[in-house]
C-alpha cells in the first residue's frame, strides 16, 4: 500500500505571515453632561408646553371653531409647544 491520495501530491501550504494589528483609533472624548443645564432645559420645555395645552382646551370649548385671528393664535401656541417638546427631547438625549 502506498500513501498516495488526492492531497498527498501537493506541497504543504506556505506559512501565513503574521501582521501586527494596528492599534484602535483613540476614543472620542465624550462631552460632560451638565445636570443643571439639562434640568433648566426640561423646565423651560415644560413651561413652553403650557400655551399649547391652553390652546387645545380652548379649541375644545369653542363651539364654532373661532375666526381666522383666533385660529392663528392657536397655531402660534401649538408651534411654541412643539418647540418645548423639541427642547425636552434635546435635553434628555444629549
Amino acid at each position: 500500500m502506498t500513501d498516495q491520495g488526492p492531497n498527498n501530491d501537493q506541497p504543504p501550504p506556505a506559512a501565513v505571515p503574521i501582521v501586527p494589528m494596528e492599534p484602535p483609533p483613540p476614543a472620542v472624548p465624550q462631552r460632560r453632561r451638565r445636570p443643571f443645564l439639562t434640568f433648566l432645559m426640561v423646565v423651560i420645555g415644560i413651561v413652553a408646553l403650557l400655551p399649547g395645552l391652553c390652546a387645545l382646551v380652548f379649541m375644545a370649548m369653542m363651539p364654532g371653531g373661532g375666526d381666522g385671528g383666533i385660529a392663528l393664535l392657536w397655531l402660534v401656541c401649538l408651534a411654541v409647544s412643539a418647540g418645548g417638546i423639541a427642547l425636552i427631547v434635546f435635553a434628555v438625549r444629549r
